[in-house]
């Protein structure tokens, strides 16, 4: 929260607590802000407090404005930006009409709503549904806000909306059958209401679709509704299609089932189309073809994308074909559509002497068999050019056929995604970038052009060589892949993660990629040591009494290998004295062995790049870092025990980027400190998924002990996540894995305010917070002495 939104905050605080006189009520203010600073945007908050504000400058019921800041954080949940000021709008406009009694019922009543609509244009709908209400028969408005939700778990928005302003245009002056439509006890509602009723709402069958197409292609799409309005009695709703914007798949907001085709079938046609079109799909430039000739190319382009989507999931073509055989068609112009459709969907020879879908099917298998993205655009506009001329020709449509489009193959998006704008900057250069091409060369080639130019994302060609490629004046034995080549990239590890609110695990939420990382020159990590040569010197005392002591002689033991005649002799005298001796006089050789497995887990989110305060050499909290890794692993490599070094950072739940600088299998050579002094920071900090994946590292080690030590300077944090309470739950679930495969955890933490979170996430004595970062390298061996000083 800035210094601006905290004080908004306090000033509002303030203003609620000196007018709210039930205790309940004040407990509940700090909540109210809590819930909306961590569910709403930057945006959307400053909003609500604007909102706010607003209410209060109007001398609005305090009431009211108490329902207000309560309600719209539970809003949020359901809506995305920007509906918190077009509630306000429409509590604004409705205070000229309505009483606050009525207004503050408005008010608490939208998070059920909210929850039914799931949508923004919904929302507006119904904002502006209670207006025309308020402003029409402003009596049927108690009726109406009691049983809105229940009756939006019957119809969609548009057959409410239109259901609703019938009776209050109706009986506006008739107070009882007012009263009687509204309750739905009247002939007359019933009727209405039952023709307004679909056959499925999108909203009943969301999340069943949203795990149906992370079944098929394993990721998470965004599906929205699109509202379905209806005008009058003799056009109850318009046609609508499905449609892509963006990353987001809208679907109608409901669909009636028929004899031939269930609502929940269409459902999952649509939805899989359109997720093929955002897998597959291409985009091309709108002005560059005509009406016709782009509904050909969008005809064209659904088959290719759902080619594509079969060979992944080939049970699609079934699910596919059943609703384009199930239409019933009339003219000649949609019986050929319907041949044309089943033939390219099923690359079966067609069974018909229509010579345009034999030729059709001809020129789509060249088009699908094309490798080169570029190359298969071109020919699918091409087809979809030459489909449009034997159009016009045979059939002489016009611009009708677009229409015939849409009510001939229903589960199919309206492909308005398939086409730009020449004003869009970005996608224009997208078009028009030439195709990237790829070759093998060999060493003198490579001599010879090197100096000229290196590959960039845009760059036409992209040289590859056998072998690692050494260049003058770059560090010895540094390749030049090493030095400017990109990361590599590891197959995707996916874990679950712990959601506090259901108390259950989200399966393979979480998806992490190993990267390699950059080397950087030896000569950094030898000037990072020189400069702490008294710490050297007492780390050898350090490691000297760490380190293994071979055969070492336990006295006084009650069994043993041989008599401790010192023990013995104590006995004796015991005895002579008349007093009961002491039986422990053998003695044992036992063999002191170290059985410790370390691995040090560094953050490198893009806190770690901030700069040491109080400093002249403008040190990063990195780069202290790294000294302190670096100076703990040379002594740890000295005394012996087997060590890791890994890093991670991440950009939200689907790409935690997870670094092995050195592995347990590998010497600490000079190919690990270059890759430890080449750590990078960035991004965020998803700290529950590292420490899982870490987890795999140490439980194959076969030593006794394992000691995981995390360096971190802040708490858990990712850019998909606005509860903070979230990972933190989910680290401290991570930590209880760790602690029940035998692991030990433990956090080394520079973050000066983690004494707030760190003890319920790692638990007491599984932590230390370290009041400055540049006593880290001291710090941090003398703490790894301390831990593991028993190991054995």
């Amino acid at each position: 929260m800035n210094p601006i939104q905290f004080s908004a905050v306090n000033k509002l605080k303030t203003a609620l607590q000196k007018n709210i006189e039930s205790e309940k009520d004040l407990a509940s203010i700090n909540v109210w802000f809590d819930e909306a600073y961590v569910l709403m945007s930057k945006n959307e908050f400053d909003d609500y407090l604007a909102s706010l504000k607003s209410l209060f400058y109007k001398k609005q019921n305090i009431t009211l404005i108490q329902a207000f800041a309560k309600t719209m954080p539970n809003l949020s949940r359901f809506t995305s930006d920007g509906v918190t000021l077009e509630c306000y709008k429409s509590l604004d406009t409705l205070s000229q009409w309505l009483g606050s009694e009525r207004l503050i019922q408005y008010i608490s009543g939208l998070p059920a709503i909210a929850d039914r609509l799931r949508s923004n244009d919904a929302m507006l709908v119904y904002f502006s549904l209670v207006t025309e209400l308020a402003t029409t028969a402003p009596r049927c408005l108690n009726v109406f806000l009691l049983r809105a939700d229940r009756l939006l778990a019957s119809v969609s928005i548009g057959g409410l909306r239109y259901w609703a302003l019938i009776g209050a245009k109706t009986h506006a002056h008739e107070n009882n059958a007012l009263n009687a439509y509204f309750t739905l006890t009247s002939t007359e509602s019933k009727s209405i209401f039952q023709r307004q009723r679909p056959g499925v709402l999108l909203v009943d069958v969301q999340r069943h679709l949203q795990f149906y197409l992370r079944a098929i292609w394993n990721q998470d799409f965004f599906i929205r509704p699109r509202i379905t309005l209806a005008h009058d009695e003799s056009d109850e709703t318009d046609v609508v299609n499905a449609t892509i914007e963006g990353m987001t798949l809208f679907l109608p907001d409901a669909l009636d089932s028929s004899e031939s085709t269930d609502a929940k079938v269409l459902y999952r046609a649509m939805a899989a189309h359109c997720a093929a079109q955002l897998k597959h799909g291409q985009r091309r430039p709108r002005d560059d073809f005509s009406e016709q000739q782009r509904f050909c190319i969008g005809l064209v382009e659904d088959a290719r994308v759902e080619y594509f989507a079969i060979q992944e999931f080939s049970g699609l073509k079934t699910l596919w074909l059943s609703l384009i055989s199930s239409k019933l068609v009339t003219s000649s112009f949609e019986c050929f559509l319907q041949k044309l459709a089943k033939t390219l969907l099923t690359l079966e020879t067609p069974c018909t002497d229509n010579p345009i879908v034999v030729q059709c099917f001809s020129k789509f298998r060249e088009v699908i068999e094309e490798k080169l993205p570029s190359e298969q655009r071109k020919k699918a506009e091409a087809l979809g050019c030459w489909l449009a001329e034997e159009i016009e020709t045979t059939f002489k449509l016009g611009d009708n056929v677009t229409l015939q489009f849409s009510e001939l193959y229903t589960y199919r998006d309206d492909n308005q995604s398939l086409w730009v704008d020449r004003t869009d900057a970005f996608d224009e250069w997208q078009l028009t970038m030439a195709e990237q091409v790829q070759r093998h060369v060999n060493v003198m080639e490579m001599v010879n052009e090197i100096d000229c130019e290196l590959a960039d994302d845009d760059a036409q060609e992209i040289w590859r060589l056998e072998s690692e490629f050494f260049r003058d004046g770059d560090p010895e034995n540094v390749s030049m892949n090493e030095l400017e080549g990109r990361h590599q990239i590891s197959a995707p590890f996916y874990y679950s993660e712990w959601d506090y609110t259901s108390n259950s695990y989200k399966p393979n939420w979480v998806t992490l990629t190993e990267r390699s990382v950059t080397k950087s020159t030896n000569k950094d990590i030898d000037s990072l040591l020189s400069k702490h040569k008294t710490l050297q010197r007492k780390l050898r005392a350090m490691i000297e009494a760490l380190q293994p002591k071979g055969l070492i002689r336990l006295r006084k033991q009650y069994e043993g290998d041989s008599l401790d005649l010192d023990a013995a002799i104590e006995a004796i005298k015991e005895i002579r004295r008349g007093s009961l001796p002491d039986m422990n006089i053998d003695q044992r050789l036992i063999r002191q062995d170290r059985s410790l497995s370390v691995l040090v887990l560094l953050d490198l989110s893009q806190s770690t790049m901030e700069e040491v305060s109080g400093r002249d050499d403008k040190l990063t909290v990195l780069d202290i870092a790294k000294e302190a890794t670096a100076i703990l692993a040379g002594a740890v490599d000295e005394i012996g025990d087997p060590f890791a070094i890994h890093g991670f950072s991440s950009n939200g739940r689907s790409d935690v980027q997870y670094q092995r600088v050195k592995d347990f299998y590998e010497d600490y050579d000079d190919s690990a400190k270059a890759r430890l002094v080449g750590l990078k920071a960035g991004l965020s900090t998803r700290m529950g998924s590292a420490l899982r994946h870490a987890k795999t590292f140490l439980s194959q080690q076969p030593q006794r002990k394992k000691l995981l030590l995390l360096l971190s300077d802040g708490e858990p944090a990712d850019i998909d996540v606005r509860d903070s309470q979230y990972l933190h739950a989910d680290t401290k679930k991570a930590v209880d894995e760790l602690n029940t495969e035998g692991i030990i955890p433990f956090c080394l933490t520079i973050d000066p305010t983690a004494d707030d979170y760190v003890s319920q996430v790692f638990g007491k004595g599984h932590y230390s917070v370290l009041d400055g970062v540049e006593h880290l390298p001291e710090v941090l061996p003398s703490l790894f002495a301390s831990l593991t000083r028993g190991a054995h």
